[in-house]
């Protein structure tokens, strides 16, 4: 009757490991699907980042021959602004006025 009893308790404990080793297998493949999930969003992180680092380095790009060109235009401007008032001062030397002036005849 002893060898019995052992029988038993040796076999209740079998099962109770063998359950514990289901559940923890369960656990794992569940564990290994997150982690598959949790790599496919990094990657795409990563991706979207470098996909924004990229569009900011053009906007800059961008940015820095806009203000090239405006300048360039500016420039261009304050010389044809100042062609216009030489060629008005020589036009009517009596009515040339300094730059931001009033006229006074």
């Amino acid at each position: 009757m002893i060898f019995s009893l052992v029988e038993l308790l040796l076999l209740a404990a079998l099962v109770v490991t063998s359950l514990a080793v289901v559940t923890l297998h369960r656990r794992l493949k569940r564990l290994d699907a997150y982690h598959a999930d949790y790599q496919r969003v990094l990657a795409e992180t990563a991706e979207a980042l470098g996909a924004a680092r990229e569009a900011v380095a053009r906007l800059n790009g961008d940015g820095q021959n806009i203000a090239m060109l405006l300048g360039q235009r500016i420039d261009a401007a304050s010389a044809l602004v100042e062609r216009i008032d030489h060629r008005i001062g020589e036009a009517s030397p009596m009515h040339a006025t300094p730059r931001g002036g009033s006229l006074h005849a």
